[in-house]
C-alpha cells in the first residue's frame, strides 16, 4: 500500500505575542523594573512576511529613574521564501537615559534566506540605512545624521513543540567612518506553558561605538517574564 505524504499544517497568517516582565526589589536597595513588548506579524504565504513591535521598558533604582526606553519597529519582506529577497524597515527608538530624544532609522536591502521552513527560518542581510538621531535638551550636538551600512544575521528555531529559540545579530558602520558604528545582539527563548502561555528569557546586548558625552558605549539586559502567544 503506498504510503499517504500528509503535507506539514499551514501557519496562521497573523500572529500576536505579548510579553510582560516585572521585578521589585526592597530593603538594602530599591529597584523596580518593568518592561512589555508587543508583536504582530502578517504571513501571506510565500508572498511577504509583515511585522510590527512596540517594546517599553521602564525601570528606577534607589528612587532613581535608571531605565527608559521605547521603541516601534516595522519590517516588511517580499517573497520570503526566495532565495534573494528585498526588505524594507524603520526603527522609531527613545532613551533619555543615553541622552537620545529620538532616533529614525530607514533601511533597505537584501535577504539571502538559507532556510526557508514554516516553523523556521534564518538569513542574512546586507543594505544600507538612514540614520537621524535628536539628542535631549543640553547635549552637543544637538542632532546627527548619518548613512550606514547595514549587516544582520537572524534565526528562529522550534525545539519540539515547545521550545522557540530566536536571535539576531545587527552591525550598522558609518560609511564615511567605519569606526563610528552601532551594534545589536538579541537571544531569546520561549518555552510553552500552556497552549498560549509561555515563559520567555531575553538577553540584549546594544554598542554605540560613538554615545553622547557621559554616556557609556555599552548596554547589556537580562530579561525574564510571561509571553502570551496567538
Amino acid at each position: 500500500v503506498p504510503r499517504i505524504r500528509v503535507p506539514p499544517p499551514v501557519p496562521p497568517a497573523w500572529r500576536f505575542q505579548l510579553d510582560f516582565g516585572f521585578q521589585d526589589l526592597a530593603g538594602n536597595r530599591d529597584l523596580t523594573v518593568v518592561n512589555g513588548a508587543f508583536v504582530v506579524e502578517r504571513r501571506r504565504q510565500d508572498r511577504f512576511i509583515f511585522n510590527f513591535k512596540l517594546e517599553s521598558r521602564f525601570g528606577r533604582s534607589n528612587g532613581v529613574e535608571s531605565v527608559n526606553q521605547q521603541l516601534l519597529r516595522l519590517r516588511f519582506d517580499w517573497q520570503p521564501k526566495a532565495r534573494l529577497s528585498p526588505f524594507l524597515g524603520l526603527d522609531l527608538a527613545r532613551d533619555p537615559i543615553r541622552k537620545v530624544a529620538v532616533r529614525a532609522q530607514v533601511g533597505a536591502g537584501a535577504n539571502i534566506n538559507v532556510d526557508t521552513r514554516a516553523a523556521s527560518r534564518t538569513f542574512f542581510s546586507l543594505g544600507f540605512v538612514q540614520d537621524h538621531t535628536e539628542y535631549t535638551a543640553g547635549t552637543l550636538p544637538a542632532s546627527s545624521d548619518d548613512t550606514r551600512w547595514m549587516a544582520r544575521a537572524s534565526t528562529t528555531q522550534l525545539l519540539g513543540q515547545t521550545t522557540r529559540i530566536e536571535g539576531i545579530a545587527r552591525y550598522q558602520p558609518s560609511t564615511r567612518d567605519v569606526s563610528d558604528y552601532l551594534a545589536m545582539f538579541e537571544a531569546s527563548v520561549r518555552v510553552s506553558l500552556t497552549r498560549r502561555m509561555g515563559f520567555t528569557t531575553k538577553f540584549e546586548f546594544t554598542r554605540d561605538a560613538r554615545p553622547a558625552t557621559g554616556v557609556k558605549t555599552d548596554d547589556r539586559g537580562l530579561s525574564a517574564g510571561l509571553s502570551f502567544a496567538w
